[in-house]
């Protein structure tokens, strides 16, 4: 009975700990998602990936330099696709323009960067999203965390 108590608190414990650590409002806005609670932000604890951004750039020549970064605490396979979105509003109706991915077995900080194949238009908003999936030695997905940059216009 006291086995179970002890193993159910130090359970809370851990988790509480995991997941009320608080953090800045850019690691927030750049990372996975979270929650407000109080005066800390709440982000889901991973088993595989931490740190998880996205980033977006407009060069000279009106193109998106699209950028997808994570930490990876093992070495199973884990495959990143980073996506150039784009919105007539930037809120809402979000539609692919271009997605690259490329597949890791390591350990490590592991990242994706990318150009468009064309021009982007004022038109439109546009937003990096970044996917990362880990797999289990089945090639099973076990674990998908995702992240999206700041929304740019031209």
């Amino acid at each position: 009975m006291y086995k179970k108590i002890i193993s159910l608190a130090a359970a809370a414990l851990l988790t509480s700990s995991c997941l009320a650590a608080p953090i800045s409002a850019e690691t927030f806005y750049n990372s996975t998602p979270a929650v407000m609670s109080g005066n800390s932000w709440i982000a889901p604890c991973y088993d595989n990936v931490a740190t998880v951004t996205a980033g977006i750039s407009i060069s000279s020549s009106n193109k998106a330099n699209c950028s997808g970064s994570y930490d990876m605490y093992s070495g199973k396979k884990s495959v990143i696709t980073i996506s150039l979105m784009k919105s007539t509003n930037g809120s809402t109706n979000w539609s692919e323009v271009e997605s690259w991915s490329t597949t890791y077995r390591t350990a490590g900080s592991l990242s994706l960067s990318q150009t468009s194949s064309s021009a982007l238009s004022s038109s439109y908003y546009y937003c990096t999203y970044v996917q990362i999936q880990i797999y289990n030695s089945r090639n099973e997905v076990i674990e998908t965390v995702t992240s999206l940059s700041p929304v740019t216009h031209l």
